[in-house]
């Protein structure tokens, strides 16, 4: 569940893509990950480190990427998330409902088999966002994040998917989407695609906390703060990772159009709910194959 990570659309030219990088560069200590050429070179050998940082991707800590069993973001083939709240537009705040379904497809990207994921977004019922995602987990059980595509709707038509990142076309690089033992203070790149002025950075906050939302409470608790250093005027994203679940609670701190879910339910789809998932990514790929130009440079997804 991604739960709407900050980013800026549009796509940018040759010149426009130089001068986001020397933005990055101008960050102190939010420079991302360093070229393929450099990254080649360490794919032969295995790096152990138990939180390793973007820079240090390797394909080669890669053995059974799709086996999730990472300790806040398990994915086990056909579970389906449910989060519940708010999101404020204008003045008005508007039900708001994410579905997260964790599919039996796969997609290699960037060399890697990934666990591909279909978050959709609802306000007041309708449809407003509809993303593939795809993580794969490292042999220490890091979980990365290596592309999403969200396409946007408006009242039930498609507006254009133009925040898409696959990793490594246009420069994109993957990030940690979440770590198996995250320390507190831990700063990490979570994903960086300078086409599309996408860098989203994370920095946990705390573990072992206990909170309660109205679906239950939940002990052992980690606690992480997201942010986009390309665009602090969207603030920051707190989020609450339940052990064995996942998200259990999303909430903004002060962001513009602030959005605030809790985790509702988890259900595990039968036969006939998970072939109609199935179904509905595979014609999303379909549209993203004509409309993303980084897409296009990936190959289908196929069954596990």
């Amino acid at each position: 569940m991604n739960v709407n990570s900050s980013r800026t659309s549009g796509f940018y030219a040759l010149a426009a893509a130089l001068a986001v990088g020397a933005l990055v560069l101008a960050l102190v200590l939010e420079t991302p990950v360093p070229s393929r050429a450099a990254n080649s070179a360490s794919a032969s050998r295995k790096i152990i480190s138990p939180q390793p940082t973007a820079r240090e991707f390797s394909r080669a800590r890669f053995t059974h990427p799709l086996v999730v069993d990472n300790r806040w973001f398990p994915l086990v083939p056909g579970r389906e998330f449910v989060l519940n709240g708010q999101v404020r537009v204008g003045k008005r705040m508007l039900a708001h409902r994410i579905t997260s379904i964790v599919t039996d497809l796969k997609k290699v990207v960037d060399g890697i088999p990934c666990v591909v994921v279909w978050e959709r977004d609802f306000s007041l019922g309708k449809l407003q966002e509809s993303e593939l995602f795809f993580v794969a987990e490292d042999d220490n059980k890091n979980l990365w994040l290596f592309g999403e595509y969200p396409a946007v709707y408006n009242g039930g038509r498609f507006q254009g998917a133009p925040e898409t990142f696959i990793a490594p076309t246009f420069g994109t690089q993957p990030g940690i989407f979440m770590y198996q033992s995250p320390p507190v203070g831990k700063r990490y790149s979570q994903a960086y695609a300078p086409h599309v002025k996408f860098y989203d950075r994370a920095r946990v906050l705390k573990t072992g906390l206990k909170i309660c939302i109205p679906s239950g409470c939940y002990r052992n608790v980690v606690k992480i703060d997201e942010y986009a250093p390309y665009n602090p005027s969207d603030h920051h994203q707190l989020k609450w990772y339940g052990p064995g679940i996942g998200t259990i609670l999303a909430k903004p701190a002060g962001e513009p159009h602030p959005e605030t879910v809790s985790l509702a339910k988890v259900t595990h789809l039968g036969a006939d709910a998970m072939s109609a998932a199935r179904a509905g990514v595979l014609k999303t790929e379909r549209l993203a194959y004509k409309t993303s130009d980084a897409y296009r440079q990936t190959p289908p997804m196929v069954r596990r």
